[in-house]
């Protein structure tokens, strides 16, 4: 069974209130859009008799808009959300336990020739996962 921590973690965004545009699992295309995707540096950071490992997996979410106020009120409310400290964020198929979530301030990234601005906010996710699962967010 394939880790579902990735889908499950858009889901969350896309879940919160008042977004002006919905979260895809992907790197935002070339339009108005908000990405979410895994980063490399994950690592496992410990484990137990059991066969569990806990994992720290790196993601992103990315904005890409026109709006320098959108994006940045966006990228706000989604890291006051995901930084909460009460946040659970359940795997859909069993294949993972949330244990912890923690976001970088959002920044901009980019403002290209054409106006468009990109915005990101890093992630680091713990979780715990089943020894033969495949964590690849």
């Amino acid at each position: 069974m394939a880790n579902d921590f990735l889908e499950c973690l858009t889901t969350s965004i896309n879940d919160i209130p008042g977004l002006k545009m919905k979260a895809v699992m992907n790197y935002p295309d070339e339009t108005e859009s908000l990405g979410v995707y895994a980063l490399p540096g994950g690592r496992i950071s410990g484990g137990d008799m059991l066969g569990r490992v806990k994992m720290t997996l790196n993601f992103e979410i990315a904005i890409h808009t026109k709006s320098i106020e959108i994006a940045n009120n966006t990228m706000w409310e989604i890291s006051k959300v995901l930084g909460d400290l009460s946040l659970d964020i359940p795997s859909q198929n069993g294949s993972y336990e949330f244990e912890s979530l923690e976001p970088e301030a959002p920044s901009l990234n980019e403002r290209d020739e054409k106006g468009w601005y990109l915005f990101i906010l890093d992630l680091t996710a713990t979780i715990i996962t089943n020894k033969g699962e495949i964590a690849n967010g």
